[in-house]
């Protein structure tokens, strides 16, 4: 045990590392999340967060699954110190990203365009500044797993963690400060484009210094033309494990601003927030440990896949039960003392949405070992029936229970999913990742 440990202290530097930066990034985005909320009053923040949603789902489509496919063959490559190959992938990756975004951007105009007469003026600058944040957000993710793939993970997540909702909450500080007039949704969100933009610039600085352009691109481009389809076919799995994840995470959001009032949007996602402290540490080891699971599956040591996988699941469940007893015990008072007596009523979503997260806590990071392992393909089926399953709830539940039913449908979505993957996971690569599971 300690000789491993010893042999693996980068893994461990990484680990306190990003801990630190999943810290900051909660304290940010629960900062902001005050900051916007109050600013903006439930109606109008609710507003805000609906184009989120939107945006979320509109970039699965934009992403095509590759930042994290690019990801997992940069680690790949980069562990078997294949460069050439490396650079292959980064380039054709771009490539991809750069047509599918344009194609994206003009049905949106086109789309924004009919709808133009129907839409306010300030709604319609929202969309607007949607459709900019979501195009920085897409490249920068994919840098950010150009990074992470070659090890650098905290500056990764540093990057897509830190600098955008830092960035955004000092514009819109700005915002508030100097502008005159009553803030809307529309300079909220055209904050979050400045901070992403200026994100960007920095992810390709950095990217460009791991990786120099070559000469031989046209040659690199004819090298591997034959692994355009096995590059297209892991993408597109990641495109629906993608989109299934953002079904399963915001159609509540959507159902509920479809049917319901836009300040029952800003409740629930005061609920969410809440909730989503407890995925705290399901994603500080996922991230860690996703470069390190594809480097270790491609070198063959499945024995270190499976102690790394384990152990995080460990970390995951211990660190994650003391959060949701005290937001159990004392989540309301601490509503109310953030955002205000106007959001009280985001209790009882939040209790049910952690419930579900707690589960999903004891079930380990089965998700990300499946998917660094090439069995993206069996998430990306569990993860659409749990899709159709969270909508179809929705729409039962949300039109009659508001923000309670949208609650109780996701965290039964999630923790069915999670379920089956983690059964998945046990049955293909023979991994236990619970709060149960021995040490190999």
């Amino acid at each position: 045990m300690i000789k491993y440990l010893r042999s693996n202290i980068k893994v461990i530097k990484t680990s306190v590392g990003s801990a630190g930066v999943q810290a900051a990034n909660r304290f940010l985005t629960i900062a902001s999340g005050v900051f916007f909320a109050r600013v903006l009053g439930p109606e109008n923040y609710g507003v805000y967060v609906y184009a989120f949603s939107i945006m979320g789902l509109v970039m699965v489509l934009s992403e095509s699954g590759l930042p994290v496919l690019i990801l997992r063959e940069v680690a790949s490559y980069n562990a078997k110190k294949d460069w050439e190959k490396l650079k292959w992938v980064v380039h054709k990756g771009l490539k991809l990203l750069f047509v599918n975004n344009v194609i994206i951007l003009s049905i949106a105009i086109l789309f924004l365009g009919f709808k133009s007469n129907e839409m306010s003026s300030d709604s319609l600058w929202t969309a607007i500044l949607m459709l900019c944040l979501m195009v920085t957000l897409v490249f920068t993710k994919f840098f950010v797993g150009v990074i992470q793939g070659h090890s650098k993970v905290v500056l990764g997540q540093l990057i897509n963690m830190i600098c955008v909702p830092a960035l955004a909450l000092v514009f819109f500080t700005a915002c508030f400060l100097f502008l005159p007039g009553t803030i809307s949704h529309t300079e909220a969100m055209g904050s979050q484009v400045i901070g992403g933009i200026v994100t960007l610039l920095f992810s390709i600085y950095v990217v460009h210094r791991l990786i120099h352009k070559t000469d031989d691109s046209c040659a690199l481009e004819n090298a591997y033309t034959g692994k355009n389809e096995n590059l297209l076919k892991s993408a597109f799995s990641f495109v629906l494990i993608g989109a299934a994840g953002l079904l399963l995470t915001q159609i509540d959001l959507i159902v509920l601003g479809f049917f319901r009032p836009h300040d029952e949007v800003g409740i629930y996602r005061i609920a969410t927030q809440g909730a989503m402290l407890v995925q705290f540490f399901l994603h500080i080891s996922g991230n860690v440990i996703s470069p390190k699971i594809a480097q270790y599956y491609a070198d063959g040591k499945l024995k270190d896949v499976k102690y790394i996988s384990i152990c995080a699941g460990r970390a995951v469940s211990v660190l994650s039960i003391p959060v949701v007893l005290f937001l159990l015990i004392f989540g309301e008072r601490v509503i109310t003392l953030i955002f205000g007596i106007e959001y009280e009523a985001a209790y009882m979503p939040m209790f049910l949405l952690l419930i579900g997260q707690f589960f999903v806590a004891i079930l380990g990071v089965s998700v990300y070992v499946m998917n660094m392992t090439g069995n993206e393909s069996i998430v990306s089926r569990v993860l659409w029936g749990a899709a159709f399953l969270n909508i179809t709830l929705n729409l039962i539940f949300v039109p009659i229970y508001g923000v309670l039913g949208a609650a109780t449908s996701t965290a039964i979505s999630l923790v069915m999913s999670n379920f089956a993957i983690f059964m998945a996971c046990k049955k293909c690569l023979k991994i236990d990742v619970g709060l149960w599971s021995r040490l190999p």
